[in-house]
């Protein structure tokens, strides 16, 4: 009886144990897939399917860059700030897609997004272990600027703007997957090529804001 019993405990602890992160991302990238919209975007032509919305974060590096970078640096992080920080740049996002939408759009959207590259790789690069309200601050920040370049400013005069909606498949999609490689690098070369990554987005930061300055 004894020797049915273990393997009998082992199947109900699998059965009711929470399940591992890389299935809490899944869900979340399916559900941001399906809830996805038509992109009335500039990318090849208005109104076609989802796939439309990833081609511009993933080729524009003021989208991407940062929202990576933040990823990166949650899954090095770990822990309550890792949470915090993919969380608060997701509500931030949606906060700056609200306030195009009342066009109140903030200010010095550039100059942000460029910091938060500098911030986020520059924090990735040094290995920093933030506070989870410090992370949180940082990623509310840097999300409300994403949210409000994503909907505004990259498409006056183009063929249309994206929605709150589609801005927010990219806001959830790239930091959750950057978040889960860092997560998972145990390797002594990952996590040193994970910190080298995170220099050149800083440096790219540094690099932008220079331009920016110059003009």
């Amino acid at each position: 009886m004894r020797r049915g019993a273990g393997p009998a405990r082992r199947t109900a602890a699998a059965l009711t144990a929470p399940p591992p992160e890389p299935v809490f991302g899944a869900a979340l990238a399916a559900a941001g897939a399906l809830a996805a919209t038509p992109a009335l975007a500039h990318v090849v032509a208005p109104g076609t399917p989802f796939s439309e919305i990833l081609h511009h974060p993933a080729f524009e590096p003021a989208h991407a860059l940062p929202l990576l970078a933040a990823g990166l640096w949650a899954g090095q992080s770990g822990g309550r700030a890792g949470a915090a920080l993919v969380i608060a740049v997701i509500a931030g996002a949606a906060a700056g897609a609200g306030l195009v939408a009342l066009e109140a759009p903030p200010p010095w959207r550039s100059l942000m997004v460029f910091a938060s590259m500098l911030a986020f790789g520059g924090l990735c690069a040094a290995a920093v272990r933030p506070p989870w309200p410090v992370a949180a601050a940082l990623g509310a920040a840097a999300g409300l600027y994403q949210g409000a370049v994503g909907t505004l400013e990259p498409f006056r005069g183009g063929t249309g703007d994206y929605t709150a909606d589609q801005v927010m498949v990219a806001a959830v999609l790239l930091p959750l997957a950057a978040y889960q490689v860092a997560a998972r690098a145990r390797a002594g070369w990952a996590r040193i090529a994970i910190r080298v990554a995170a220099s050149w987005i800083a440096a790219a930061g540094i690099l932008l804001l220079a331009f920016t300055a110059r003009l």
